[in-house]
């Protein structure tokens, strides 16, 4: 069975620690018609309602479940699974010498430890049906490295290793993997412009329908901001 190439009725887990870029994408994918099944932490995000006939958002408490957990109940109760898209947190900032050991599990080891889990959790699933995408969306993935982003930038690396590797192994699977780079700051720093947000819609949307024309494996740089 391969993935349709028509995004209505695929059904997505979106998980990770960024609700302000899960949020956006969440909206995006059920107006879409995508059946999101939005993996969160904590409160739950307020959400604009889904257009009626479109798709639907349902929200998973992962305080409750691990992902393991998740994919294999998403995976049975709807009988597949299209896509895993990974929100990264929000970029750490900080100057390098300033990184304690804290500071720095919290912004590479944790957040790396945390993708490994869903997106081994998702393969295992993919793997039984042949088929499936994971995409990574990585916070401002130090596109204009300085001394403050070197959290980031070791991040993002590791991001693109994985992706890499994953999409060597995915051949096999039909299994296709990208790394969605945001910007050069946080996205949480300043205000992002709608036509970036649209942009990431687009890309998102794209890369279900198996569109975009990216290679699995491929990294995608989206600049979320204006100077």
């Amino acid at each position: 069975m391969s993935i349709s190439r028509v995004v209505p009725g695929q059904v997505v887990i979106l998980a990770g620690g960024s609700l302000g870029v899960g949020s956006i994408a969440a909206r995006a994918l059920s107006s879409a018609g995508v059946s999101v099944h939005f993996a969160v932490r904590g409160p739950v995000p307020t959400l604009e309602p889904v257009p009626e006939g479109r798709g639907e958002v349902i929200f998973l408490d992962t305080e409750a479940f691990t992902p393991t957990e998740v994919c294999e109940t998403v995976g049975n109760v709807s009988g597949r699974l299209d896509a895993l898209i990974y929100c990264a947190a929000p970029a750490l900032v900080s100057p390098y010498w300033q990184l304690d050991d804290a500071a720095w599990r919290r912004g590479v080891e944790e957040p790396l430890f945390d993708a490994h889990h869903w997106v081994q959790a998702a393969m295992l699933q993919m793997r039984e049906q042949h088929h499936g995408r994971i995409i990574i969306i990585g916070p401002a993935a130090g596109l204009e490295p300085n001394d403050d982003r070197v959290a980031t930038s070791t991040l993002a690396g590791a991001f693109r290793g994985l992706t890499e590797s994953l999409a060597y192994a995915g051949l096999r699977l039909n299994v296709q993997c990208w790394v969605l780079r945001l910007g050069a700051r946080p996205v949480d720093v300043g205000r992002p412009t709608e036509h970036a947000w649209a942009q990431l819609e687009s890309i998102l949307i794209s890369l279900l329908e198996g569109t975009s024309g990216v290679p699995s494996g491929g990294v995608i740089d989206l600049v979320t901001q204006v100077p």
